[in-house]
């Protein structure tokens, strides 16, 4: 998934939005096994899915972030106020309990 371009990634976003909006729930949990790099347009999309959901009182929940992930997202000096990471997704499904 590292090859993502821009008008996909913001599918998603409106994709993952609609489907929160219809069923509500408690959390909304990401893996990001599968994603080698992020980029800046990328972590702004995750930043304001991230904020949507908070807004619309739940909660985003990150998983499997690789090293390089973590690294571009602390290099922008994007933060996730709040907001949960986990190692894999039964922890993060765990933390919704």
């Amino acid at each position: 998934l590292d090859d993502f371009n821009d008008s996909e990634i913001e599918y998603m976003k409106s994709y993952i939005l609609t489907q929160f909006i219809s069923k509500r729930p408690k959390a909304i949990i990401l893996d990001f096994s599968m994603v080698q790099i992020m980029d800046s347009f990328f972590s702004r999309i995750l930043l304001e899915l991230s904020l949507a959901v908070r807004l619309l009182g739940s909660q985003l929940i990150m998983v499997n972030l690789p090293n390089a992930v973590i690294m571009t997202l602390i290099e922008l000096g994007i933060t996730f106020p709040l907001e949960i990471a986990a190692i894999d997704v039964d922890t993060a499904i765990q933390r919704t309990k």
